[in-house]
């Protein structure tokens, strides 16, 4: 298994869940660089209109990319991208059908705990 494996689950989770919480195009969100992640928010380069905008980050989304990126960090790959494939060392990722369904069927069939609900949610938990 390839370091990247290892955090596969955990980088789809973190850009699905950061392009829904911030409305961040797909490739925007694949360029970020460690230094695009500033404590106010995410520097966006680039932008579709070839721009640079800064988006700001709710607590919930600034604490689920902080623990993210500790796990990123410790992989210790040889590229600065935020989000990297299987073998760290192309940014772009391929999010095929299969993936997709079984995160999806992983949230679907099981209760989120307390972290994830903070994390994907907003929500201090998901007790009924």
């Amino acid at each position: 298994m390839s370091a990247g494996d290892a955090l596969r689950p955990q980088t789809y989770a973190t850009l699905i869940s950061l392009l829904a919480a911030t409305g961040l195009r797909i490739s925007e969100a694949l360029h970020l660089r460690y230094g695009d992640v500033t404590p106010d928010g995410l520097l966006i380069r680039k932008t579709k209109f070839q721009k640079t905008r800064l988006v700001p980050l709710h607590e919930t989304a600034v604490a689920g990319l902080g623990r993210y990126l500790a796990q990123r960090r410790a992989v210790r790959l040889t590229t600065d991208h935020v989000f990297v494939n299987d073998d760290g060392m192309v940014r772009v990722l391929a999010l095929d059908l299969e993936d997709l369904v079984r995160i999806a069927d992983a949230r679907l069939t099981r209760t989120l705990d307390d972290d994830e609900c903070r994390q994907f949610l907003h929500r201090d938990s998901c007790a009924s």
